[in-house]
């Protein structure tokens, strides 16, 4: 699936969704002019990204920021195709940014708190470690959107914490706390967008991460 979101709701202009084939993360779009993109996906041939840029009438060459959700292989493999393209700056929190300063991209290392401006939106970093050390979920408050990277997926999932860096009591706190916020939309980096009641999906994850971590 690849479309342009704000068919679902004017709160959703500017943010594109191009869906992950097979274990590739899914990845947004926001902006045309000064394009962002949020996580990069596997970089296969089937999840090639500029060819799915072109299909949104995106101009690769336009691609002026990467925010990375984390830096999982999924995540980060559509990165040299980007770097070929376009040079995009690199945003991704401090604790990962040493495996992505290899790519020769410029790397800015955000911290909680922080905000990135994209698509003409704010989005405020929100450090959710438990899957990876230095995961984050982006926050944009004006239209209450969550893209949340692999710490929440629908339905009441959840990031898994058994690979390298990963910390179940981390993801319960992250969760938690992600909890506290307003949000009628979740962008995942798995599964397809949440486009109602998503404060009931991320109560459902933080309560069923409590009973199986």
């Amino acid at each position: 699936m690849i479309v342009k979101l704000e068919i679902y709701s004017p709160r959703l202009s500017g943010i594109c969704f191009i869906e992950g084939i097979g274990l590739s993360s899914n990845i947004y779009t926001l902006g045309t002019e000064k394009i962002t993109i949020i996580d990069t996906g596997a970089g296969d041939q089937i999840n090639a990204l500029i060819p799915k840029l072109k299909t949104l009438d995106l101009d690769p060459k336009r691609v002026k920021q990467v925010i990375l959700t984390h830096t999982h292989p999924d995540h980060t493999g559509g990165l040299e195709e980007l770097a070929a393209a376009s040079s995009p700056a690199i945003f991704l929190h401090e604790e990962e940014a040493a495996s992505i300063e290899s790519f020769g991209l410029p790397v800015s290392k955000l911290h909680d708190g922080d905000s990135v401006t994209a698509g003409g939106r704010t989005l405020k970093v929100i450090h959710t470690p438990g899957h990876s050390p230095g995961a984050i979920c982006l926050y944009d408050s004006k239209d209450r959107i969550l893209f949340s990277g692999d710490t929440v997926f629908p339905e009441g999932g959840f990031g898994r914490t058994d690979l390298p860096g990963g910390e179940s009591y981390k993801l319960i706190e992250s969760l938690e706390r992600l909890t506290t916020f307003e949000v009628d939309f979740i962008f995942p980096a798995h599964m397809e967008p949440v486009r109602s009641e998503a404060k009931a999906h991320l109560t459902a994850s933080y309560e069923n991460a409590k009973s199986w971590l």
